[in-house]
Order: C-alpha cells, then structure tokens, then sequence
C-alpha cells in the first residue's frame, strides 16, 4: 500500500501540518500562524516586516494605502525600515501609480475644463463625454510618465550609492524605496500646495529617508544619492523644454 506523503510542519509549531510556505522567506506556517497576502500567504515574521501596502490583502485596499502614504509622510524610520526585508518591485508601481493618479487629478481636470487651456481640451464646441475620455487619457499618460520618473530616478540613485560604496540593498529595493518614498505627491491634487514647493519637498525627504533606511547608509550619503540625480532630471527636463519650445509653436501655427 502506498503511504501518503507527510506534509511540512509549521516553523513556529513543530509538529503541526503547515498550510504552505512563507511568500517572501519560504518558512512553513500553519493555520493559526499564515496570514494571507495577495498571491498566498505569509509567516508573522514576514507579515511584521511588510508594507502595508503589500499587506492589503489582509489590512484592505485602502487601509493599506492609507498606512503606507501616513507613514511615508510622517512616521518614516518606521515604515522605511521595512524596506530591509524581501518584497516585490510590482506592488511598489502600483503604489507609485494610484498616487500619481490622485496627484495629478485636480490639474488634470483644470486642463480639461479650461477654454485657455492651450492643450485644445477645453473651449464650449466639446462635449462633456469628450471631455471626460480625454481627462482620464491625460491622466493615464501623465501618472505613467511620473511612474517611469520614479523608475528612473531608483536606477540614478542606485548608480550613485554604487559610486559611493554605499549600495547595501538591490535595484528592486531601491526602485521599492523610490516609489515609496514618492508618497508626499499626492498632495499636488490641492493645486495651492505645489505652488509652494511642498508636495515637491517632502516627497524628496521622504525619499531620502526611504533610502537611507533601505541601504543602511548615513542621511548624508542619502542626501547625496538623491539630490544629485535629481537636480540633473530637472535640469535635463527644462533644457528639453526650452528646446522643444519653438518646434511646439511652429506645429501650431
């Protein structure tokens, strides 16, 4: 007679058959320890160390991203050291996407409702179907580029702590930290605020603070990593501005 196979005890509870493996350290965990995430479930251990965001499964959608965009804004030594741990990239995109969203919504709806708009969406002879299409478009399409922004930005700041012998943690950790740390700009949905420089600020030292806690470097060598790749994006950015300006007008007329 052929015996069945015994299934793997829980890590915390030797003797007791587990419910399956940890997602992210692979430990076994039964069913009074595993705690479910998106694609499976998680150790206590694991789910401790996790972001909220990427324990929505359990905490709920908007429970876990309103822990995580509070935290990033205010309680950052304890949120960011979670980056330590082992998470995906995926997640942390999707995050940085639904706040780019709701940044960008205010201005984009501006843009859509204005006759001087400049950008042909506003004006009395488009009607309100249109109008709606080409806002959430322009939603999209922004929200995506700020999103490939963060990516970017993750890539110089690695490059930078490489140089500087300070890179402790992966790509994907510092792309995770990155987009974590991008957190602050939902505040550009009040429109007043970016005037001042907030939205903008706060996210860059949120972002600081997200990778030094990541890399386990010191706040100077944080500072440097990201100030760095930062001021050249924006001075890359408004040269290609200031180019592309006269060919800009040219189509128009």
């Amino acid at each position: 007679m052929e015996l069945a196979s015994a299934r793997p005890s829980c890590t915390g509870h030797p003797g007791v058959d587990a419910q399956g493996p940890c997602l992210s350290c692979g430990r076994w965990a039964c069913d009074v320890c595993a705690l479910p995430a998106v694609a499976g479930l998680l150790c206590p251990l694991c789910a401790s160390e996790r972001m909220p965001w990427e324990d929505r499964a359990r905490l709920g959608f908007w429970r876990g991203f309103t822990r995580t965009l509070v935290g990033s804004m205010f309680t950052p030594d304890d949120l960011f050291g979670r980056l330590r741990g082992r998470g995906r990239v995926a997640p942390a995109l999707g995050y940085s996407l639904l706040t780019h969203l709701i940044g960008a919504s205010s201005a984009v709806l501006v843009a859509v409702s204005s006759v001087s708009t400049g950008l042909g969406l506003g004006g009395t002879g488009i009607s309100s179907a249109d109008r709606a299409v080409s806002a959430l478009m322009l939603l999209g399409i922004v929200s995506l580029l700020w999103v490939a922004m963060d990516v970017l930005l993750a890539l110089l700041v690695h490059g930078v702590l490489a140089i500087l012998g300070e890179a402790q943690a992966s790509i994907g950790t510092s792309i995770r930290a990155i987009c974590y740390g991008a957190g602050p700009g939902v505040l550009y949905a009040t429109l007043v605020l970016p005037a001042l420089c907030i939205p903008q600020a706060w996210a860059l030292v949120s972002s600081m603070q997200a990778i030094r806690l990541a890399h386990r470097t010191t706040l100077g060598r944080a500072i440097t990593a990201v100030v760095v790749p930062t001021a050249a994006c924006t001075i890359a950015m408004f040269t290609a501005v200031k180019l592309l300006a006269p060919l800009v007008q040219a189509v128009k007329q």
